[in-house]
């Protein structure tokens, strides 16, 4: 429900964020020596959860070594595996920000979670303001990137298979057929 003219909750950035890449590997690289510092010198490798094939292969190749830059390791694990980083790839059912948040909620079960984020996209879910609803999903999802519940590898991608100038092609921006019943597999 709204609070009528009080405005919306509201998260600012993480400072960093408007930092040139050099100044972020910098400051990353510091807080990895500071918690080799507090731990003995040494930090275990984190496990990533990750799928298999060779487009998986290379982009877990290529994120290993972008954070080995800053000194920490990744090792790699099957999907089930535990892990302190797992790779969610869904594809949207439908737009916008609350799916996503959804993906994060405590009752997803996909990742560590709050209860204090799912309260807040509670909240956000009740607001009959489209403006007031819009600022209150971006600050929960700003919050939910400051704790570090989702990491994104990159934006969001939606392709289509085509042939160049084939007539009557339109993008679908869900990347889900809207009739899954007529979608049925050839054998």
């Amino acid at each position: 429900a709204s609070t009528g003219g009080a405005p919306p909750p509201t998260a600012a950035p993480p400072v960093w964020t408007g930092w040139p890449l050099e100044a972020r590997r910098a400051e990353a690289s510091a807080r990895v020596a500071r918690a080799r510092t507090r731990n003995g010198g040494a930090l275990p490798a984190l496990r990533l959860a990750w799928p298999d094939g060779p487009a998986a292969d290379a982009v877990f190749s290529r994120l290993a070594a972008d954070v080995a830059t800053i000194g920490v390791t990744l090792t790699r694990v099957a999907e089930g595996a535990p892990a302190e980083l797992r790779l969610l790839d869904l594809v949207a059912r439908y737009p916008g920000a609350l799916w996503y948040l959804n993906q994060l909620s405590c009752a997803a079960r996909r990742t560590i979670c709050s209860a204090t984020l799912d309260a807040r996209l509670a909240q956000a879910r009740a607001e009959r303001d489209p403006d007031r609803r819009a600022a209150m999903l971006a600050a929960v999802e700003a919050q939910a990137s400051g704790a570090a519940l989702f990491l994104p590898l990159g934006a969001p991608i939606r392709w289509s298979l085509a042939r160049p100038g084939q007539s009557g092609f339109a993008v679908n921006a869900a990347a889900f057929h809207p009739l899954p019943a007529l979608v049925q597999p050839v054998n």
